[in-house]
């Protein structure tokens, strides 16, 4: 499912709400995260790790560059996705990843929701029926 996010200059992105495995796996590794060999310590690119994640999650926009022509989003290639992130302006590419991860916030914070009233419904229901006895 594809949500439609509007920027303020009326362009719009369209992101998904969910990611498959391969889309999480494609971050991960643009993003350089590394664990330490104890299993303690995560580093990560934090520059990159933004623009994978942004990437990952944008179906396609219209956004435009300075001379009114289109931005081509390059629908099935992540590592081109995240060239075409990386070549935008400094402030266009903030506004769109911020758009992109204020939607994400949501999506998670209504996926946390649903599952404590899924859990407290189930809670309910084994706590308050009758037993077979």
């Amino acid at each position: 499912m594809a949500i439609t996010l509007t920027l303020k200059n009326g362009k719009t992105v369209d992101i998904r709400e969910r990611l498959k495995v391969r889309h999480t796996q494609d971050a991960a590794e643009y993003s350089d995260l590394r664990v330490s060999s104890d299993r303690k310590d995560l580093s990560v690119n934090v520059v990159k790790s933004r623009v994978a994640n942004t990437a990952v999650r944008i179906m396609s926009w219209t956004l435009t560059d300075d001379d009114g022509k289109s931005i081509h989003w390059p629908q099935l290639d992540f590592k081109k996705q995240c060239e075409v992130l990386t070549a935008l302006w400094d402030d266009q590419f903030d506004e769109v990843a911020t758009a992109v991860s204020a939607e994400v916030e949501k999506i998670d914070a209504l996926r946390v929701a649903e599952k404590n009233a899924i859990a407290d419904g189930e809670n309910e229901l084994t706590t308050s029926s009758p037993s077979a006895s």
